[in-house]
């Protein structure tokens, strides 16, 4: 922005020089150093091309294509109107009584904070809502973002997950229960096999020929069905 503030710096010295001699030359009116003349001034958008002598009065001239004097002035030159950026457009275009006027390109803004250089930067974009949109003089500005309520989102896993862990010791309970089942009916099967083996034993003691308690005897983990008797 510097190419902006530049010209209006460049007619300080004249404004300066103006605001000195008016108390003895008047507003419209500017000191001619060393010959003690005051000579009229040029209206905006013109400059001096020759000043005041005594017999005749200061002659001004149109500023030339692309240059300006916003004021009256006794300047001997206009002032260079500004050039945009690449980073920039034009808003005003260039007058003899005005200066051009740029400003950052859309979609972009002009830092003039100390932390900034002379640049555009590229405008912010909100993820949620934009409480300020970007322009050409300031960034835009976000709302920020609100935290998520405490046991809702971030704990929904919870349930399917608890679901799932009981599901798994309903089944594998039931799962174990029949293998336990499964093993004592097979020893109690043993177990009356035994029993009755020993009782066949006593009651034949010595073995008669076609008993039916061989000597070799051996247990079957299968169920004894009705007809397995001694």
């Amino acid at each position: 922005m510097s190419l902006r503030w530049g010209p209006l710096l460049l007619l300080l010295p004249a404004w300066v020089t103006a605001a000195t001699s008016v108390t003895r030359c008047g507003s419209d009116k500017y000191e001619l150093k060393n010959r003690g003349l005051c000579c009229p001034l040029c209206p905006a958008g013109q400059h001096v091309s020759k000043h005041c002598d005594g017999t005749q009065s200061t002659q001004c001239s149109q500023c030339e294509p692309d240059t300006f004097t916003a004021h009256p002035n006794s300047e001997t030159s206009c002032l260079p109107c500004a050039q945009c950026r690449d980073d920039q457009e034009k808003v005003t275009s260039c007058s003899p009584t005005r200066d051009r006027q740029c400003q950052c390109k859309t979609g972009s803004y002009y830092c003039d904070s100390g932390d900034c250089v002379e640049m555009c930067y590229r405008c912010t974009r909100c993820e949620g809502a934009t409480l300020h949109p970007c322009n050409a003089t300031q960034d835009a500005i976000c709302a920020a973002e609100t935290s998520p309520v405490p046991g809702n989102p971030n704990k929904d896993w919870l349930i399917p997950v608890s679901l799932g862990a009981f599901v798994v010791v309903i089944v594998g309970g039931y799962i174990i229960c029949r293998c336990r089942r499964r093993r004592v009916r097979q020893l109690l099967q043993q177990v009356v096999h035994f029993m009755k083996r020993k009782s066949c034993e006593l009651r034949t003691f010595p073995f008669p020929h076609g008993s039916c308690c061989p000597v070799n005897v051996s247990y079957s983990h299968a169920p004894l069905s009705d007809g397995d008797t001694c």
